[in-house]
Formats: C-alpha cells, sequence, structure tokens
C-alpha cells in the first residue's frame, strides 16, 4: 500500500478518481465522451490504430467473468 500511496503522491493524486491515459494524467471532464477522446488522442499520438474484437455472446467483459 505504501507503494500506492507514492505513486499516487508522484502523480499528483490528491482524490478519486483520478484517470490516466497512457500514463499522463487526465485533467479534463470524466465522462465517457471526454475520456474516450483522450484515449483517441495518445493513439493518434502514438501512431496506432485501436483494435476493435468483437465479443462472444455470452462474455460479459468485467472482471468478475473471470
Amino acid at each position: 500500500m505504501a507503494e500506492d500511496v507514492e505513486s499516487a503522491d508522484l502523480g499528483g493524486v490528491t482524490g478519486t478518481p483520478t484517470f490516466f491515459v497512457n500514463g499522463q494524467r487526465h485533467h479534463g471532464a470524466y465522462d465517457i465522451a471526454a475520456l474516450k477522446a483522450a484515449v483517441k488522442s495518445a493513439f493518434t499520438s502514438a501512431r496506432l490504430q485501436p483494435e476493435y474484437h468483437r465479443r462472444d455472446a455470452g462474455e460479459r467483459g468485467d472482471a468478475s467473468a473471470n
């Protein structure tokens, strides 16, 4: 836990939620549109294209499914 606190201090985290995109703290809004734009911008900056994978009908897509 001490490592998490130190990491948060170094990252300028003062509360939750705090989002990081590609290692950079996101200072914008926390709604899905703003976060999606930040991720797309990071992909563009890295000259990457996101890969979209179709989910199987029974796949939930969350950690509780594992």
